[in-house]
């Protein structure tokens, strides 16, 4: 049965606390009228009331431990965020106090799950709160097995390790050290898709805070608005504190990455890596195929071959397996094992950048890319020669199957259709050492994946959906979900009139457009 769910038109966030025995000064009304709006003036007051009430769970800036949680940061990008403090809380309950103290100070604040994001102030408030839930780490297993209960605060590698020792596993991050909460909320690509369908469409319910500290168990039946919002539209609605996930069967699978010559064996790995999105693929596959430029070998393909079942000879891979790589890392693995090879791609401390575009599926096009990129590598003045640099675009298959499951229990919010499917989404992730070069690799990216936006309208295959996921700050992606938007803004509104999570919440992507309308030197976002 639906709840009907509505904000006091006289809520005081100082009352509320006070009920919950935190007891706070009144400060100048601000709950009357309009949306409330950050300010500086009080989140000294917000930082001292955590400290006194949770004086273990607070780091405060300027502290050696303050410096060492900074630098444990995946991005150099989010590094250079430092917030007043750090809150590390250890229930929905302490969160709801937090978010409470923000309103009540109009302090700015942010909420880390992995922090797996590439930007500054995303996870990570630069001068307000952060929200750190690491201490919301949690797996309970149904008595069934069917539903297994996560902590936001958990990491895949986490869970896999728990679930494998029952044969089990559930549609989640394909990243080691990837958090619930980010890869849940904004879709969640896996390496299941294709039999299951993405995170956000196994979620069988969200506990979730809500900007008057009330915490609701969002289900399709008790919040059916709410929780279609929740399947794919970011960090809009509130903040989940926990993930219940149906679960799946799974043991070893068979995977790892295929390096190749660019100059060889290019269009020949393209080619075979498209028929993968075919209707008649083995939906068991899994694959990326990433491009990327190695001064010693030259460009080059690495592509990712994933199959369930540890079954090396898999009849979907004969061919790419018929073209001789240069190395070959597939091997019989557990889910654990793959996500932390994947992780030793992505070394933290660097100055990370995602950008993201979808397409439909095409081959042509793909080759296109590829021929574009590196011809603008090429181009660079400074031939590359940045300190820690990799520019890798990767390459991902939507299939019609992985599509198809997002009807789902009434559907998720993106902007994807099954009879549009198979798409593709192009995802230009990007790495480099210091902040010197920031505006020339960034302008780079902006005009390689401009140019393939452009491209892509004139052939037919640009499809107006950004991934929240890969997206750079530069871009829009609510706006991208088309006639769900307005139904999406609606449903905030409902559930946070004031505009506490899209006002006071740093962190990507609300209603308002791209976070940041101008890029560095030379361009201007769309």
């Amino acid at each position: 049965m639906a709840i009907d769910f509505s904000e006091p038109g006289e809520f005081d966030a100082r009352k509320a606390l006070a009920e919950r025995g935190v007891e706070v000064q009144e400060l100048p009304d601000i709950q009357s009228s309009g949306s409330v709006s950050a300010t500086a003036e009080y989140c000294d007051a917000v930082v001292d009331k955590l400290k006194s009430v949770y004086p273990k769970q607070v780091t405060l800036q300027g502290t050696p431990e303050h410096d060492t949680w900074r630098s444990q940061l995946w991005s150099a990008f989010q590094s250079d965020a430092i917030p007043a403090c750090v809150f590390q809380p250890h229930s929905a309950e302490e969160v709801a106090i937090a978010v409470l103290l923000c309103r009540w100070g109009r302090c700015k604040f942010a909420v880390k799950s992995g922090g797996h994001s590439a930007m500054k102030d995303s996870s990570n408030s630069d001068g307000g709160i952060t929200l750190d839930l690491r201490n919301l780490r949690s797996i309970e297993l149904s008595q069934d097995k069917e539903v297994v209960k996560l902590g936001t605060g958990t990491q895949w590698v986490e869970v896999y390790d728990e679930l494998k020792k029952d044969g089990l596993a559930v549609i989640g991050g394909r990243h080691a050290d990837l958090g619930i909460g980010g890869f849940t909320l904004g879709g969640g690509i896996s390496f299941f898709a294709s039999i299951y369908g993405w995170g956000c469409d196994r979620v069988t319910a969200f506990e979730l805070v809500t900007a008057t500290g009330e915490i609701l168990n969002v289900t399709h039946q008790s919040y059916p608005d709410l929780y279609w919002a929740l399947r794919g539209g970011g960090p809009n609605f509130g903040i989940v504190t926990r993930f219940d996930l149906e679960t799946i069967p799974q043991g070893d699978l068979y995977g790892g990455s295929l390096v190749y010559s660019y100059a060889q064996h290019g269009p020949a790995v393209i080619s075979a890596f498209c028929k993968l999105g075919h209707d008649d693929a083995d939906p068991k596959a899994a694959t990326w195929l990433a491009g990327f430029f190695n001064p010693q070998m030259g460009p080059g393909l690495s592509m990712l071959t994933l199959y369930k079942d540890p079954n090396s000879e898999a009849d979907v891979f004969s061919e790419i397996r018929a073209i001789p790589p240069l190395s070959n890392a597939a091997t019989v693995r557990s889910l654990t094992d793959i996500t932390l090879m994947i992780k030793k791609s992505s070394p933290i401390g660097l100055r990370e950048m995602y950008w993201t575009n979808t397409f439909k599926l095409d081959e042509s096009f793909c080759n296109w890319f590829m021929d574009m990129f590196l011809e603008e590598l090429e181009a660079d003045p400074k031939k590359g020669a940045y300190e820690g640099y990799l520019p890798a675009p990767v390459f991902q298959i939507m299939t019609r199957e992985s599509v198809k499951h997002m009807a789902r229990n009434g559907g998720n919010c993106l902007p994807l259709k099954e009879e549009d499917a198979p798409y593709m989404n192009l995802n230009y992730s990007c790495m480099w050492k210091n902040e010197a070069d920031n505006e020339d690799i960034i302008s780079l990216i902006a005009r390689i994946m401009g140019k393939a936006v452009q491209e892509g309208k004139r052939r037919g295959v640009f499809v107006d959906y950004i991934y929240m996921n890969y997206a750079s700050e530069y871009q829009d992606v609510m706006g991208s979900y088309g006639e769900n938007f307005d139904k999406l803004k609606k449903i905030a509104t409902k559930y946070d009139p004031k505009g506490i999570y899209q006002n006071l919440m740093s962190g990507y992507f609300k209603f308002k457009g791209a976070p940041k309308k101008e890029g560095p030197g030379i361009w201007k976002a769309s």
